[in-house]
Parts: C-alpha cells; structure tokens; sequence
C-alpha cells in the first residue's frame, strides 16, 4: 500500500452561509469521485471532531472557511504546519479550530505526514440562509485544485479525464 493512502478529504464548517464552504466542497467531491477504502470523505462541524479519523497514517485534506482578507484568490492552499492557519474559523468555547485540533493530533503522534488545509476566504461566516457568489465560486477552483492534488498522488480518481 501506498504511503499517501487512505486519503481523507474533511470538509469543517455547518450548514450556514458561507461557512459551508467546506462541506459543499465534500459532498460534490464525493458524488463526483465516488468513495473507496483509499478515498474517505467527512463532514465535520468543528476541528476537535479530527482527532477521531486520525491514526498516523495517509494523507489528509482539510476544506474550511477562513475569515477573508479581500484577497482576489479564491482560495489559499496551506500545508501543515503553517503560522497562517490562524485564520482558519475560530471555533468556540466548546470546540477547538483545525489548527488547534492539528497541533494536538502531532502532539499525540496521530497526525499523517502529509496535510493539506484549503481555507476558502468567506465574507459571512454568520448564519444565513445562502452562501455568497465569491464563496460558490471558491467551491469549484478548490474542487479543481484537489483533483489535482490527487492526480500528482497518482491517485486513480473515478475516471482518467479528471487527471486532464
């Protein structure tokens, strides 16, 4: 088996405006990808939830909303570790953010060698009942950008086309 396997691909966030930026992301991977022993997808609604998946092994992608900083991209890739995940969604009181969640996984040996984090930069990250153009716009460049990712993984994804 291939050191970079399984492959999880997590989307943080909830159900609300722009903050589902990440699960929106998951959910169209998964019907387009399809899942497999190597290819797992979560849905999560806060970072502490990532320490349940992780056991030292493969490769792990994490999709979140991040607090924009106008930035004309529409998206940021950032590999673990990173000073500027902090601009990843804060948490609560009762959650950890993804940073803190990856922090406490390497201190507890159970992070893999590869992480990935793809912060889609979001204006409303209050609840609302529909997500901003700039963030259903992000959705798809950071779908793009993953089915790459996965490609230069020699992943075999669903179908050859999606390596084009």
């Amino acid at each position: 088996m291939k050191s970079h396997l399984p492959i999880r691909i997590v989307g943080i966030g909830s159900d609300q405006g722009d903050d589902v930026a990440g699960w929106e992301v998951v959910r169209r991977l998964q019907r387009e990808l399809g899942q497999t022993e190597d290819l797992q997808y979560h849905i999560l609604a806060g970072g502490q939830k990532l320490l349940e998946l992780l056991d030292c092994s493969g490769t792990l992608f994490v999709v979140d909303a991040i607090e924009s900083n106008d930035s004309a991209e529409p998206y940021v890739r950032l590999e673990w570790p990173s000073p500027s995940l902090q601009r990843l969604s804060p948490g609560t009181t009762h959650d950890m953010n993804v940073a803190q969640s990856l922090k406490l996984a390497e201190c507890l040996g159970l992070l893999p060698q590869h992480v990935v984090i793809w912060g889609v930069p979001a204006s409303n990250l209050l609840p609302a009942d529909s997500r901003s153009e700039r963030v259903e716009a992000s959705i798809s460049k950071v779908m793009g950008a993953l089915k790459q990712e996965l490609c230069r993984l020699d992943f075999a994804v669903s179908a050859s086309e999606n390596c084009r």
